[in-house]
């Protein structure tokens, strides 16, 4: 009886959840198409375009400056989400993968009985799809800067033939592959719809936060319109910059090769010996399995060589 209580229980949070998650999609899309009714003369026929869901009012501070907002929680999982090329939006995700948490949860209430298991299985449900963000987000990271030079070298050669900045732009967009000709377009398309040039360029430096090159870039675009300057000697500058970069990169990783292979080497050779001994003398490992203080020094070992491992790692890798 209890069981089936519990049961119906569940299953009415999981139905509210999911009624929760398309209530608050339909009153985002409701509010984002108002907006730019509003303030464009978009119709609500014409649909948002998938590029530009990070489309916000430009806010400005007290100083008046959009450039010194701080960033929120919500908007930094939002820009992780575009980064990753993930199209929902940060409620939608956290939404989502808690209903996924609750039903894996349920499930090993279920099938084992275990509140511990229950709690460990929601926290990786919450924590996977993250980690999934991190890694999705640094490969695009890496290909992203690895198109710049070249991206850099179209807007160069745009602006010295007199093609305007914005021209520059939207040839880099439907010229480059994503990511860079995603950016490139969603900026683009940004300043078509009225948001002003250095804020749709804040929105992609937000995107992509850790990148250098990309504050540099965002910057000698926005020097440039405010001071003016030379902006094709600068993104020459920079485009050599990153190049000279990939290159000592390159050789880092040729001299760094040797240690790498010696901590994988290392930390693996532990692992293979239990192995081996467990599969030729299985006696020699059972007086360790078989006893308690045996499988906590066991334990103990495994924790040593995970963090050995990670710490070798960590010294073998060079940044540039």
């Amino acid at each position: 009886m209890e069981f089936m209580i519990f049961s119906v229980v569940f299953t009415a949070v999981f139905f509210l959840v999911l009624l929760a998650m398309e209530i608050i999609k339909f009153l985002d899309r409701r509010k984002k198409k108002k907006i730019l009714k509003r303030n464009f003369g978009i119709t609500a026929k014409s649909g948002l375009k998938k590029e530009l869901r990070s489309f916000k009012p430009p806010r400005k501070n007290l100083n008046g400056n959009p450039r010194n907002r701080k960033i929120t929680l919500i908007q930094s999982l939002e820009y992780l989400l575009i980064a990753a090329e993930i199209s929902l939006s940060p409620k939608n995700f956290m939404l989502i993968f808690f209903a996924v948490g609750a039903v894996c949860s349920f499930a090993a209430l279920l099938f084992l009985n275990n509140i511990i298991a229950a709690a460990v299985l929601f926290l990786v449900c919450q924590v996977l799809p993250l980690l999934y963000l991190y890694f999705k987000k640094k490969q695009i990271q890496g290909a992203l800067v690895m198109q710049m030079p070249d991206a850099l070298g179209m807007i160069v050669r745009a602006i010295k033939v007199g093609q305007s900045v914005d021209g520059s732009l939207k040839d880099v967009a439907a010229s480059m592959p994503p990511p860079f000709g995603t950016e490139m377009r969603i900026i683009y398309e940004e300043i078509k719809m009225g948001i002003p040039f250095d804020q749709a360029l804040q929105n992609f430096e937000n995107r992509y936060p850790d990148l250098t090159d990309v504050k540099i870039f965002c910057t000698s675009f926005i020097i440039q319109r405010e001071t003016g300057g030379n902006l094709s000697l600068i993104l020459e500058g920079l485009a050599d910059t990153i190049k000279k970069r990939f290159h000592f990169a390159r050789q880092v990783k040729t001299f760094s090769a040797e240690a790498r292979m010696s901590s994988i080497v290392i930390g693996l050779l532990p692992l293979l010996f239990v192995l081996v001994t467990s599969i030729f003398n299985p006696q020699y490992i059972a007086r360790l399995t078989d006893n308690p203080m045996g499988r906590i020094l066991i334990y103990s070992a495994f924790a040593l060589e995970f963090c050995g491992f990670i710490l070798m790692r960590r010294m073998a890798q060079i940044k540039v």
